[in-house]
């Protein structure tokens, strides 16, 4: 079975297309950390900047591409599952290549770039108000069914 789960971030702005088809579609880059041994670890542990990590091209089709484009930016940590698909194609060059990425079924968004909690957030600060947000409102022990 061709299936993959990930955890990363976008290495850039998602930005929506349209296919010939008219369908909508997103292609992006995931970095994805890559674990490194303890004893490698160890060595560089006085190296901030030291970490390795998996750039995967993906795709995203319809409103999968439509939800990250509007609630993602470049940064944004993300969820993916779907699967790999691999290509062949002959270069200008005359060679054949061969590439694979990330077909993305569905998304898991870990952070919002675009809300209008944003939005809320930025009204709180210039004025000094905050907004009253049902979501995150206090819930008595009462109140919880279970």
């Amino acid at each position: 079975m061709n299936t993959t789960t990930l955890y990363g971030r976008l290495t850039a702005d998602p930005e929506l297309q349209t296919a010939s088809n008219g369908n909508e579609f997103v292609r992006f880059t995931l970095a994805v950390d890559r674990r490194i041994p303890k004893k490698t670890r160890e060595e560089h542990k006085d190296d901030p900047k030291f970490q390795k990590a998996d750039f995967l091209p993906c795709v995203a089709w319809k409103g999968t591409a439509h939800l990250l484009s509007v609630h993602c930016k470049k940064g944004s940590p993300i969820n993916v599952k779907g699967r790999l698909e691999s290509s062949t194609y002959t270069n200008k060059q005359g060679e054949r290549r061969y590439s694979v990425e990330v077909r993305v079924d569905e998304v898991d968004l870990l952070s919002y770039a675009n809300t209008s909690r944003n939005s809320a957030a930025e009204k709180t600060e210039t004025t000094g108000t905050s907004p009253k947000d049902p979501v995150f409102s206090t819930i008595e022990d009462e109140e919880i069914p279970f």
